[in-house]
């Protein structure tokens, strides 16, 4: 947690804010339980709460999905999701999961149209690309092949540790698809596709990575800062019991 939230809840991690009565935490793991899609939880966290393994955080927030990965056993389809998304529902999860094991996929990640965000969360700010279906923004939950991620561990290390190194990105991932990237958000959405992406994806990792378009802006509604939580609070104590 930033300084602004440690000073207004009193929490040493975000996912322990309370919001309407619960920790961020607990609405999260609540939703996956209510999906009926997931059999066993695994939390990475300094807390207890809902999971059937709790396992000490490493030093990254990679360190910690790699944890959870090979906490799994023998788990051959994985969901990894993000603590920060108390807006989820069991029905958005559900969705991720089932429509996400159609995809046949070692990584299936899904993205939400800005106009199902806007019309459901005006307030909450997100970071959005066009491309030529549509302008989107990415989900915070992703299904995974639990041995793709083992086996792809170096690579994603590496993708990882270049995130906010332009060029090394760049050499990674491929220039031509960047200077696509650029012209769609800048020039003309149709310079590059979902597919287009896809398949530079694929030649970065291997394997078969897909995007599901998804019509939950809730797996996408990340809380951030703390005008996040303040207005996340006031969206979750307007529901109802059985909302």
């Amino acid at each position: 947690a930033d300084e602004a939230l440690k000073a207004r809840y009193n929490v040493n991690w975000r996912a322990e804010v309370p919001l309407a009565g619960k920790r961020m935490i607990d609405w999260v793991l609540s939703a996956i339980r209510e999906s009926g899609s997931v059999g066993h939880v695994i939390l990475v966290a300094d807390f207890g709460a809902d999971a059937d393994i709790t396992l000490k955080p490493g030093a990254s927030f990679l360190d910690n999905v790699m944890a959870g990965v090979e906490a799994a056993g023998e788990a051959e389809t994985l969901m990894v999701t993000a603590s920060d998304i108390p807006l989820a529902t069991g029905e958005a999860f559900s969705f991720l999961v089932g429509e996400g094991m159609k995809k046949n996929a070692d990584f299936v990640y899904p993205v939400i149209n800005r106009i199902d965000c806007d019309a459901k969360y005006p307030r909450l700010r997100r970071t959005y690309h066009r491309v030529r279906e549509g302008t989107f923004t990415g989900g915070n939950a992703v299904l995974v092949r639990r041995q793709y991620v083992l086996s792809s561990r170096e690579r994603i290390e590496q993708l990882y540790q270049a995130r906010k190194h332009p060029l090394k990105l760049a050499s990674m991932i491929g220039f031509g698809t960047l200077i696509r990237a650029a012209a769609a958000k800048k020039l003309w959405a149709g310079a590059l596709s979902i597919p287009a992406i896809e398949r530079a994806a694929e030649r970065t990792m291997g394997g078969r990575l897909r995007a599901l378009v998804c019509p939950w802006p809730e797996l996408g509604e990340d809380l951030d800062k703390l005008e996040d939580f303040v207005e996340g609070e006031r969206l979750l104590g307007q529901l109802k019991p059985g909302d």
